[in-house]
């Protein structure tokens, strides 16, 4: 039996995402969360969005040329 979670660790990226305008702690917890993640998969990428919070990262995945909208649209 394969070890799913092993095998997750080299094909899936993670993306650990929050805004500028979120809150110092919302941001510390995306990134603790983001290191956390890292310490066991090998591609995780912490990012801090700009010009909005975790909401106006969502609403923008709407929007073809967003750059989030593109950096998921290329994994998959």
């Amino acid at each position: 039996m394969t070890d799913f979670w092993n095998d997750l660790k080299s094909v899936t990226p993670s993306y650990c995402i929050c805004g500028d305008h979120d809150s110092p702690a919302f941001q510390k917890q995306n990134e603790e969360f983001g290191k956390k993640l890292q310490n066991g998969y090998r591609n995780v990428e912490i990012d801090v969005t700009s010009d909005g919070d975790h909401f106006n990262a969502i609403e923008q995945l709407r929007s073809e040329d967003d750059p989030l909208t593109l950096k998921l649209l290329n994994v998959m």
